[in-house]
């Protein structure tokens, strides 16, 4: 059974604008304190997240399909 994660990472992919939504509100505190783990600065890190999310955004067809996509994003 595919996570609503992978459901909407596939939605994406198929240009679905309402599934980024769900992507984001299902990973943004884990992409949030992953960025700010490294970083250490809480201004710097949330522009990165903002970047995270635009090439995220960018690069969804290169996603393979039923992989992790946490780490996925994250990388």
């Amino acid at each position: 059974m595919k996570t609503i994660l992978e459901q909407s990472m596939q939605k994406m992919k198929q240009g679905e604008e309402q599934a980024f939504e769900i992507v984001y509100e299902l990973t943004k505190k884990q992409v949030f304190f992953t960025i700010l783990s490294i970083i250490k600065d809480y201004g710097i890190a949330e522009e990165l997240m903002q970047d995270t999310y635009i090439r995220l955004r960018k690069n969804i067809a290169k996603y393979q399909s039923n992989t992790n996509a946490n780490a996925w994003i994250v990388r």
